[in-house]
């Protein structure tokens, strides 16, 4: 029986709602963690030759809840799917029986979504089994037909005897919407991923991928490198700035934003989710500028002001003072409404002695000193 699930806590924490953009058209799925930044979903989500080919755009989000305010995208940086993995090119993935006219295709409607960021951290994140005979079941996922909210159902599946894939039996309900969501047993220890939805009868088996899959993880740990760079726009109109510690979401800005003006990186922390504090950005639509807190309280208060919205976590910092730290002090500039944020402690004492209209608010978090 098919019911919904909290997208708030673990397992559902893990399960990703995929948007995948051609134009005007928009398909929707499912996915699923299986690193600290690794996502697994199905190729025809990403990937649709009628539809010129790999989407143009592809949107990953978590813990989604259809119409909550503050969803977080995220872009993948790098997008792993069969098309690059050939039947006749790379050897990567048997062909089952090699003949044409087959089920090979459902053997290959498995891809790898790598996220800058370490989301499994907060997240958390499904393991592998390869090797599963068939037998009792879960899947997880976003289907249209329960307007995508995270739904999950039990039932059972079988191993094909040639195909490396699975048939779906009638006691599991899967609907578009389900594509790429995980098929996954959980027996104490997992839970661990089998197969990913492909359609209403049959999932991709993750056995004889792994070899690929497992590779790419690692090649997708460069993405998490310590030291992240946080970049900082002013915007013309509002006068405040902006900061963003995604690079592609810098990218994405300097491209199509021109009222927001590149000035170069602001500072870099090492800080991640695990050792540091979450700096959560929020959007003042009254004033068009944004406002940055690490303070969990102080987020949690503008999250129930109706005047913010919550644009999730920016980047990340360190919460308290030590070597080789600087300090990010805070302003209010009480005429426009705004912030400033600096970390120069000379800047600070400039602006107390010569610039009443900027309230010192103090500390607002720490990054790493300049060498």
């Amino acid at each position: 029986m098919t019911f919904q699930v909290s997208d708030d806590h673990y397992p559902g924490t893990a399960i990703a709602y995929i948007e995948a953009q051609w134009g005007d058209r928009v398909l929707a799925g499912s996915g699923v963690l299986v690193g600290r930044n690794d996502v697994l979903t199905a190729s025809h989500l990403i990937y649709n030759a009628s539809l010129g080919g790999l989407a143009e755009q592809v949107r990953v989000y978590f813990s989604f809840e259809p119409g909550e305010p503050g969803a977080v995208a995220h872009s993948p940086v790098q997008l792993r799917y069969h098309a690059t993995h050939s039947l006749d090119g790379s050897g990567l993935i048997p062909s089952g029986d090699g003949a044409g006219a087959t089920l090979a295709h459902g053997e290959l409607d498995i891809a790898l979504l790598s996220i800058p960021a370490p989301v499994g951290d907060r997240q958390g994140w499904f393991g592998f089994s390869g090797g599963f005979p068939g037998g009792p079941v879960g899947v997880l996922g976003h289907p249209a037909l329960y307007g995508h909210r995270l739904m999950f159902d039990d039932g059972s599946i079988r191993r094909d005897p040639l195909e490396n894939l699975f048939w779906v039996n009638a006691d599991l309900e899967i609907n578009p919407g389900n594509s790429g969501g995980p098929i996954y047993y959980d027996h104490g220890g997992g839970p661990f991923v089998v197969g990913v939805v492909s359609t209403r009868s049959f999932a991709a088996a993750v056995d004889r991928h792994l070899g690929w899959i497992q590779a790419e993880m690692g090649v997708n740990d460069r993405f998490l490198t310590p030291g992240e760079d946080v970049f900082r726009f002013y915007n013309t109109g509002s006068g405040a700035h902006f900061y963003t510690g995604s690079a592609e979401e810098a990218y994405d800005v300097a491209l199509s934003m021109p009222g927001l003006r590149f000035e170069g990186t602001a500072f870099s922390t090492s800080a991640d989710a695990a050792s540091g504090v979450g700096v959560h950005r929020f959007y003042r639509p009254s004033s068009g500028s944004h406002f940055y807190t690490a303070s969990a309280e102080e987020a949690a208060w503008l999250r129930a002001e109706p005047g913010f919205r919550h644009e999730g976590i920016s980047h990340y910092a360190h919460g308290e003072a030590g070597a080789g730290r600087d300090a990010v002090f805070r302003f209010h500039n009480t005429e426009r409404g705004v912030h400033f944020y600096t970390t120069s402690a000379a800047e600070r004492d400039s602006i107390v002695q010569a610039l009443p209209q900027y309230r010192y608010e103090g500390i607002a978090y720490y990054v790493d000193a300049v060498a």
